[in-house]
C-alpha cells in the first residue's frame, strides 16, 4: 500500500503536472472571479426605454404605469441587496440605479403636476398607486 502512495506523490509533485494543475485552479478561480463581480444592475432597463415600450391607455394612464414601474426597480434592486445582506448597503450600481428610477418617477409627477390641474394629478397619482397595488397583488395571489 505504501509502494503505491508513494508513486501517487511522485506523480503529483512532478514540477510540470504541478504548475499545470497550479495554472488550472488560478484559471478557474479568475473565471469565478469574474463571473461573480458582474454588475447586474448594467442589465436592467433604462428610463429610456421603459418610457418607450410601457403604454397605457391615454397619457395619464401611460405614466402612471412608467411611474409604477420605476418603483418597482427600486423594490426589486432592495430586495436583492436585502437578500444578500440584510445590514448591507447598496453597490454603487445598484445605488445608481435605484437613483436614477427614484429620479425617473418623481420627475414624471413633478412635470405632470406642471401642465395639468391638481385634480388631474391625483388621478395621476391614484392611478400610480392602483397600478402598483396591482402589479404586487398579482405577485402574491391577492386580489386588488
Amino acid at each position: 500500500m505504501s509502494n503505491l502512495s508513494s508513486r501517487a506523490n511522485q506523480f503529483w509533485w512532478q514540477p510540470r503536472r504541478l504548475l499545470i494543475v497550479a495554472v488550472l485552479l488560478l484559471t478557474c478561480n479568475l473565471a469565478l472571479t469574474q463571473a461573480t463581480s458582474s454588475d447586474y444592475t448594467n442589465d436592467l432597463p433604462s428610463v429610456e426605454r421603459v418610457k418607450a415600450e410601457i403604454k397605457g391607455s391615454d397619457e395619464t394612464d401611460s405614466l402612471a404605469r412608467q411611474a409604477a414601474v420605476f418603483t418597482y426597480m427600486q423594490v426589486y434592486i432592495y430586495r436583492i441587496m436585502y437578500n444578500r445582506n440584510a445590514r448591507g448597503t447598496y453597490t454603487p450600481g445598484e445605488q445608481r440605479a435605484v437613483t436614477t428610477y427614484s429620479q425617473a418617477a418623481y420627475q414624471i409627477s413633478q412635470d405632470y403636476a406642471k401642465t395639468h390641474k391638481p385634480a388631474e394629478t391625483r388621478r395621476l397619482n391614484a392611478c400610480t398607486g392602483s397600478t402598483r397595488w396591482t402589479a404586487s397583488s398579482t405577485k402574491t395571489g391577492r386580489s386588488g
